[in-house]
């Protein structure tokens, strides 16, 4: 994805990803969307998590 900046603060983020998954936690399935950037080579930051 293209750079994004943040409107309120003017923050801009690169490398932007976005993914959809899910995970499981005591017994029950949970799907989300989520849009994060890697802040560098070993960290993400998340934008935006939605559980589905």
């Amino acid at each position: 994805m293209p750079y994004d900046k943040n409107s309120d603060t003017g923050k801009e983020y690169k490398n932007v990803y976005s993914a959809i998954g899910n995970f499981t936690y005591q017994d029950k399935i949970y799907d989300f969307d989520m849009l994060y950037s890697l802040t560098d080579k070993d960290s993400y930051e998340v934008l935006y998590f939605y559980p589905l």
